[in-house]
């Protein structure tokens, strides 16, 4: 059902961004699926846990320059 609602979400205009972490294969059709076209453009990989936090606070920083004050902290899954 993952990617049938992902295409009802683009086609009523939704970008779909995906960030895979780590360095499996496994699944990968899927997730190039999922990600808005084109794939290149929409979908990102971290090699783990701290690499999805800073592309969080850069998201952030970016997105909402000023708005947010993130604190750094250990994700519990660490």
């Amino acid at each position: 059902m993952t990617i049938q609602n992902a295409d009802a979400l683009k086609a009523s205009g939704v970008r779909i961004f995906v960030v895979a972490v780590g360095n499996a294969i496994s699944g990968i059709d899927e997730i190039v699926k999922v990600a808005s076209n084109p794939p290149e453009d929409n979908l990102l990989r971290v090699a783990n846990m701290d690499g999805l936090w800073n592309l969080i606070k850069l998201t952030v920083k970016m997105v909402a320059p000023g708005k947010y004050n993130l604190v750094d902290y250990e994700p519990a899954c660490n």
